[in-house]
């Protein structure tokens, strides 16, 4: 009798551990949420490569872009509630707040945001003139008339994308890729590997554009991706994965 008992007692105590431990498991388990949904352009055109940015409550922030469809998606989110920002060139940035409410802990989030305002004749008259009474301006713009080697970016094109980081302008370039950094905005590479960049003619070799430039400052931009057609006064050997020369605006 005692040994029947004895293994009674254990067996039921085997069956109570296995029940409360379930339950704690259960308790223990997180709910984990998914944010997804379309990126589009008023009339509904759907915008590829929009950057999408959740923030969580506790400030943590998850970053990417919406893919071929302008579709993007996140998952596994620790929180119901939070912040998404998008912005994509040439449109207005929209923030908006999110609230997962749905029982399979899913929200779909569209988003459709605005052309920017652009006054182009105004800009263009100003750059105009930028160029004309600044030398190294004006040479940038004989080289961007001239030089078929190079990628460049006007002094238009910058103020009509009005871009956040001075790297976001070279999006969609030839043989440019950006990544996001882990310090300060992206990160440039040309066939996978870091360019060599100059602004105002001074050469510093392993700093990105991003560290080197602040957005309000850059006039004009040009990009090559290789040393072929790179001015004489900038070539520099060991430069093989490109040189991107910056023109800051006149003082």
């Amino acid at each position: 009798m005692f040994r029947r008992g004895t293994t009674l007692v254990v067996i039921a105590g085997c069956i109570l551990l296995t029940v409360l431990g379930s339950a704690l498991s259960a308790q223990a388990t997180p709910v984990a949420y998914k944010l997804s949904g379309l990126i589009t352009a008023q009339g509904g055109d759907a915008l590829p490569d929009a950057e999408v940015q959740y923030t969580s409550p506790d400030g943590v922030s998850r970053l990417l872009h919406t893919d071929s469809t302008g579709r993007y998606s996140f998952a596994n989110l620790a929180a119901s509630t939070g912040t998404l920002r998008v912005r994509h060139f040439g449109f207005e940035p929209k923030m908006i707040d999110v609230h997962v409410t749905s029982d399979d802990h899913a929200e779909t989030v569209n988003v459709e945001l605005e052309t920017t305002a652009r006054r182009l004749d105004a800009i263009e008259s100003t750059a105009d003139s930028v160029l004309m009474q600044d030398p190294r301006l004006r040479a940038f713009e004989e080289r961007a008339e001239s030089n078929g080697f190079g990628h460049y970016v006007r002094p238009e094109r910058i103020a009509e994308l009005r871009p956040v980081w001075t790297s976001d302008v070279l999006r969609g370039l030839p043989g440019v890729q950006l990544r996001p950094s882990t310090r300060l905005g992206n990160e440039v590479r040309i066939r996978g590997c870091m360019p060599l960049v100059w602004v105002d003619g001074n050469r510093m070799p392993g700093v990105e554009l991003d560290d080197a430039t602040h957005t309000n400052d850059v006039a004009a931009i040009e990009v090559y991706n290789s040393l072929s057609g790179v001015p004489a006064r900038y070539t520099d050997r060991t430069a093989t994965c490109g040189t991107i020369l910056v023109w800051l605006k006149p003082r």
